[in-house]
């Protein structure tokens, strides 16, 4: 599996994913590998949709502090 995730260390955007894990809370860890340069990372990531709830609670956050 590929990612669109640039790699921190060379900037291109040839990373493989190694390892994935789901975390209760509703995020993903993934173990990332550069194809180029060989560089390993992770990312935090949050699916399209509580990513999306998310922003909606904070705007109304935002509007009520106003």
């Amino acid at each position: 599996m590929t990612g669109s995730t640039r790699c921190p260390a060379c900037g291109l955007q040839n990373s493989l994913i190694i390892d994935s894990r789901y975390y209760s809370d509703g995020f993903y860890r993934r173990r990332r590998e550069c194809q180029s340069c060989g560089q390993r990372w992770s990312t935090m990531e949050l699916p399209l949709e509580t990513a999306k709830k998310l922003i909606k609670v904070i705007k109304l956050i935002k509007e009520a502090d106003i």
